[in-house]
């Protein structure tokens, strides 16, 4: 993988993780009994998956950042 895929695929788990946070906070904060309008409803155990799903996304771009800086320090 060539530095600029590297840059390119951070970025998208970058977002991909910011867009999950942004589905917790518009989703969760209704209880079970409450509709609102387009809201999804999110139990404990959805939840706790979905924590451990930004955790993932956290440790891969931590895995891509030091593939990208070893691929940089080899370029020298």
């Amino acid at each position: 993988m060539t530095p600029i895929h590297i840059e390119e695929e951070i970025e998208y788990f970058k977002d991909y993780k910011k867009r999950l946070y942004q589905f917790v906070i518009c989703n969760a904060c209704y209880t079970k009994g409450y509709r609102p309008y387009k809201r999804i409803t999110i139990d404990a155990h959805e939840m706790l998956e979905l924590l451990k799903e930004i955790s993932r996304i956290e440790l891969y771009i931590y895995k891509l950042k030091i593939q990208f800086s070893f691929r940089e320090f080899e370029s020298y």
